[in-house]
């Protein structure tokens, strides 16, 4: 038979009262309440910019960057012109501005200054151009316009069968002199 031994965790005090060294000290609680308890924030959009925690109260903000990603997204060329960081510094400027209303809400204009300039930034580091959309090139279109689909690539053309633009390059028809 194999004997075990077990530790004793008999709590030793000094005779001041303290734990001594080696003695079972208990686990200390843990600070706060809850995961996602929100009860006691008194800044909303310190505990949004944190943790992106916010109390139904507050959901209100979420409507304002509704389409906000999705334009900047757009503005960039489309999800095919996006890269993963650029997605995320956009997301980062959508927190921003959910933060600055949340501040500007309630009345802390430090706060609003600290997230508009975030958001500023975050909009800087992207880039405030715009992107073209891929156009096709001259022969697509006129490849297009032989099948009979010019008007779905170029917006040009009518339902009734309008004859469509026709583009005249100098020198194209003509023989090379010799």
């Amino acid at each position: 038979m194999t004997s075990v031994s077990v530790v004793s965790t008999e709590v030793k005090r000094s005779a001041r009262g303290r734990f001594l060294p080696g003695s079972g000290v208990p686990p200390r609680r843990g600070r706060g309440g809850q995961a996602g308890n929100l009860n006691a924030a008194k800044d909303p959009w310190r505990s949004y910019w944190r943790r992106r925690a916010l109390r139904k109260e507050d959901a209100w903000a979420l409507a304002l960057v509704s389409d906000y990603v999705p334009a900047l997204v757009a503005d960039k060329g489309g999800d095919v012109a996006v890269s993963f960081a650029e997605r995320k510094v956009m997301e980062l400027a959508a927190v921003a501005r959910v933060c600055w209303a949340l501040a500007m809400a309630a009345g802390n204009l430090d706060a609003v200054a600290r997230f508009i300039g975030a958001e500023r930034q975050a909009l800087a580091d992207l880039g405030l151009e715009r992107r073209a959309k891929p156009v096709p090139t001259l022969q697509q279109l006129i490849a297009a316009q032989r099948s009979g689909h010019a008007g779905a690539h170029t917006g040009t053309g009518t339902a009734n069968g309008a004859s469509l633009p026709v583009l005249v390059v100098p020198g194209g028809d003509e023989a090379p002199e010799q």
